[in-house]
């Protein structure tokens, strides 16, 4: 089976692995690939309950870890009201987490790969805010409060795909004749990610694959040094931070990332 290389390898290698799961092109070739490096890992999948296709991704799941010998643990949700995108996300994580807390994973699986990266960076742009929101991250640690134990559990979110483009995954999933699901809502330019996905991201990485890795690269390994910086001051001001002259959206920003640096949720 020909490959491809994944990130992140020896971590989740030595973990507990939870993949997040949809039986699309990203998802399955993620399924397959983690699988053929030897990754120990379980599937979660979300049914929204908006498409006829989706009881059969579910049940296509379900099939895939019934021969794997993998526990496969399904969301099925209810009509989500408002904003579809940003609901679904929400319901989404809590689902991962309560998942993380009760099963005890220390590695949340992610599909994104460089088409994602690119476009997440345009939409952020292109709404406005700081640099560091505009990445998305290959690897972060987070922390869910457990209120019934009284603790913090971390975990890490993990993207392995984060450097290979959507042409290269297809071309994996076709090569080595993998069936996957085909999500035809992802046309639909209502969406502001499609709207991104059609107009810009797939035609840039289409010509610039090589230049637009780089430079995503370059900026994820400035954001580590300024943030190794950050945390340092924050630690010689005795976990003590003032900050003054800036706007609201960026002190709400900084707050958040001082209070993470001092263990405060």
């Amino acid at each position: 089976m020909r490959s491809l290389d994944l990130e992140f390898l020896e971590d989740l290698k030595a973990g507990k692995n939870l993949l997040a799961f949809s039986g699309g092109v990203d998802s399955s070739a993620l399924y397959f690939l983690l699988k053929s490096y030897g990754i120990p890992f379980d599937v979660a999948i979300v049914d929204y309950g908006i498409r006829r296709q989706s009881a059969l991704e579910v049940s296509y799941a379900r099939n895939l870890c019934f021969m794997d010998n993998k526990q496969c643990f399904v969301k099925e949700v209810q009509k989500i009201q408002g904003n579809f995108e940003n609901e679904a996300r929400k319901v989404r994580y809590a689902f991962f987490e309560s998942l993380i807390k009760a099963q005890g994973y220390t590695h949340l699986i992610l599909a994104h790969q460089l088409n994602d990266a690119l476009e997440w960076f345009l939409m952020q742009f292109c709404k406005g805010t700081s640099l560091e929101r505009m990445q998305m991250s290959p690897k972060s640690q987070r922390s869910i409060r457990d209120l019934a134990k009284a603790k913090t559990i971390d975990y890490w979110l993990v993207r392995p795909l984060w450097k290979i483009n959507r042409m290269q995954i297809l071309q994996y999933l076709n090569t080595n004749q993998l069936f996957y699901f085909e999500d035809f809502s992802n046309f639909d330019t209502h969406f502001m990610r499609n709207y991104f996905r059609q107009n810009f991201t797939d035609k840039l990485i289409e010509k610039f694959t090589s230049g637009i890795a780089f430079s995503l690269e370059l900026l994820q390994e400035n954001s580590k040094a300024q943030r190794k910086s950050e945390i340092m001051n924050v630690e010689s001001l005795g976990k003590c931070c003032v900050l003054e002259g800036k706007d609201y959206q960026n002190v709400l920003e900084e707050l958040d990332f001082v209070c993470k640096m001092c263990g405060v949720l």
